[in-house]
């Protein structure tokens, strides 16, 4: 079943993926453009698989880094400001010798398309910097969007002021620090 369970994503990956520029690591299909806007896909299987069954989860992400040239090339799902997990057939995936190899691989491109709605939403850098400012990223998952390494990263872009109330009124010790900081950056620019 591991075989065929590599054989589907490649096959999916090679004809959906590959001829707009993603690029394929094991069980990550990862975009990076030029402005460094990733995108990343991932297939993350059970611990509980067997040699007769795998069961996986696809899930998926945007990451961004200060900088437009990235130096994390091999980021994560988890790395990601971003993130969400597929909810066609609740999200549990299950390969096994009963499975209809070519019905199970249409499910999971199904899956993929509805991953992959938000994506469509965000082609650049700046446009998922606006969609983490206006609120419209938590809109497409349930994880927090805004936690403290998404603020500091905002901060770090030069959207202090942008993210200055939400920041404060987060509190605990690192949005505190960043409250400081922020506060010192808008004295230092107002002067």
């Amino acid at each position: 079943m591991q075989d065929i369970f590599k054989s589907i994503i490649t096959e999916i990956f090679n004809e959906y993926f590959k001829p707009f520029k993603w690029k394929k690591q094991g069980q990550n299909f990862r975009y990076i453009s030029t402005d460094g806007l990733c995108k990343i896909i991932n297939f993350q299987k059970s611990k509980w698989n067997t040699q007769d069954e795998v069961t996986f989860y696809i899930n998926y992400g945007i990451y961004i880094e200060p900088n437009d040239a990235l130096e994390n090339k091999l980021f994560h799902e988890y790395d990601c400001q971003f993130r969400n997990r597929t909810t066609h057939l609740n999200g549990v995936y299950t390969l096994n010798r009963e499975t209809d190899i070519q019905s199970f691989k249409k499910e999971i491109i199904i899956a993929l398309k509805d991953a992959t709605e938000y994506f469509k939403l965000v082609n650049t850098k700046e446009e998922f910097v606006k969609s983490l400012l206006n609120g419209e990223a938590q809109k497409h998952t349930g994880d927090i969007v805004m936690h403290y390494s998404t603020c500091k990263l905002l901060y770090d872009l030069g959207y202090y002021k942008e993210i200055y109330d939400y920041v404060k009124s987060k509190g605990g010790k690192y949005f505190d620090s960043l409250t400081t900081l922020i506060e010192q950056k808008m004295m230092n620019t107002s002067v």
